[in-house]
């Protein structure tokens, strides 16, 4: 790969002894959600070294293409897919540190070190827990958006009788009185029949709505608990 290529890549470093090391590099798939490239891994390269690879930089694997073999070169591209979004962003922050080198081979600790690698993983750094909340606190703003854009949309839709839903919110709770007499006028002057079927219809689309509300609301308080938990900062 030339090296107007490779400038488009984060560089890391293992240490392969005292005196060697060897160069690994990172850039975000762009085109893949949640994924990387990984090219010039050492030979002898495994899936879990991979895994522990990204685990050190703070990155979950979900997938490693192509499957590792024996038989390979070093200029293999690999293509691994994180767990969250989020990852991608860590995971490349962490290798571009100048200070970082994650010692090869990624042997299995034991004793107190893989006591302390377990408990890390099991209790994350405030700094990556705060990023994965953060992540999750800008989807649920976003799916709130949506769910009062879709009411705002249920308020000003007439059904098929012609009626207006109005739905609690705002400060406009009281229906348009002329709009109101417009409708009726227009029930009439169609001459639409009140059957079953159509109270039926209306019943549902009622419910749906109702159902629609209640979610929101309850979306609502779970995230001021949410906000609320993050100004507690015990340390």
């Amino acid at each position: 790969m030339s090296s107007a290529a490779l400038s488009e890549f984060t560089r890391f470093r293992l240490k392969l002894s005292d005196s060697v090391y060897h160069d690994c590099f990172l850039k975000e798939d762009a085109e893949a959600e949640n994924s990387i490239f990984l090219i010039n891994v050492p030979s002898d390269a495994t899936e879990k070294c991979i895994k522990n690879i990204m685990s050190e930089l703070g990155g979950r694997v979900v997938t490693v293409n192509p499957p590792l073999s024996k038989n390979r070169s070093c200029n293999l591209k690999l293509h691994i897919q994180l767990l969250e979004e989020n990852e991608v962003k860590r995971v490349l922050k962490q290798a571009s540190k100048k200070s970082l080198v994650i010692q090869w081979p990624m042997t299995q600790s034991s004793g107190l070190e893989r006591f302390t690698r377990q408990y890390d993983r099991q209790f994350p750094r405030h700094e990556v827990l705060q990023e994965s909340v953060d992540a999750y606190m800008n989807r649920v703003a976003k799916m709130e958006a949506e769910r009062k854009k879709q009411l705002l949309l249920a308020r000003n839709q007439p059904d098929e009788d012609g009626f207006i839903t109005v739905v609690r919110g705002g400060r406009n709770r009281v229906g348009n009185e002329e709009e109101a007499k417009a409708i009726l006028a227009r029930k009439k002057e169609v001459g639409i029949h009140h059957n079953f079927y159509r109270w039926q219809v209306r019943e549902e689309k009622k419910k749906k709505l109702n159902d629609l509300v209640r979610k929101f609301e309850q979306d609502k308080q779970r995230i001021q608990q949410i906000r609320e938990s993050r100004r507690f900062k015990p340390y």
